[in-house]
């Protein structure tokens, strides 16, 4: 159950936040769908390969639609801001910034960007009314040194709905699987209206780690499992 194997885990993701900080929308009663087909951006590390870059772009624009990728931290925060992606995909390089002592960072395109730097540009556009879903697929952006440079939770704490972490170091082929199949399940669940995010994470990791892909193992998500998403 620890795995999340087993049954489905609510996390909760959260950091330090001083004035002006940013409430993260919930599911209610009357606000219970979770909009994320329409739009996303993708960005990558200069380490992925080459295949596993089309394979993950080509399963988000299937799945979306509408997708776009950034080739730097400075084109994400222009599109972010408009065109208010739903849906964040992010296979970086988790590193220590070479221009910030003591802080993390996340390489897209060679481009690193320090956790400090992460503000909510970043992560929600002025259309994006509930946050966005965040695959955060890179090396142990779940966990940090230091723990208010934790990046799932700087995500959260920026407005993403929900966002999936991981725990260890990701390859990229282990990541761009997970994102097929975790977008071809809930294009699946999309025909079987009640399933939420919880449940298509939990069905996604089983999948996964019944073919013995070892990324089933360190895949956390965090926010609010009720979530139906569409």
């Amino acid at each position: 159950a620890f795995w999340g194997l087993a049954g489905v885990i609510e996390r909760c993701a959260t950091a330090p936040v001083g004035e002006g900080a940013v409430a993260v929308g919930q599911p209610t009663a009357i606000r219970m769908r979770l909009q994320i087909r329409s739009g996303a951006l993708v960005g990558m590390s200069a380490k992925v390969d080459p295949d596993d870059r089309k394979k993950t772009f080509d399963a988000v624009k299937k799945f979306v639609g509408s997708a776009q990728e950034a080739t730097s931290w400075e084109e994400w925060k222009t599109l972010v801001q408009d065109h208010s992606p739903t849906l964040i995909v992010l296979l970086p390089h988790s590193m220590d910034d070479p221009n910030r002592v003591a802080q993390n960072a996340l390489e897209i395109c060679g481009v690193p960007l320090a956790h400090g730097r992460l503000v909510r540009k970043y992560v929600c556009g002025p259309q994006c009314t509930d946050g966005p879903l965040v695959l955060l697929l890179g090396c142990t952006t779940g966990l940090a040194d230091t723990g208010f440079q934790n990046f799932v939770s700087a995500f959260k704490t920026h407005g993403a709905a929900v966002v999936i972490g991981t725990l260890s170091k990701v390859l990229g082929r282990h990541a761009a699987r997970f994102v097929e199949a975790f977008l071809g399940e809930l294009m699946q669940q999309s025909r079987a209206p009640g399933t939420n995010f919880g449940d298509a994470v939990l069905r996604t990791k089983q999948r996964l780690l019944a073919v013995n892909d070892p990324i089933a193992l360190t895949l956390l998500a965090y926010g609010d499992a009720g979530w139906q998403l569409q």
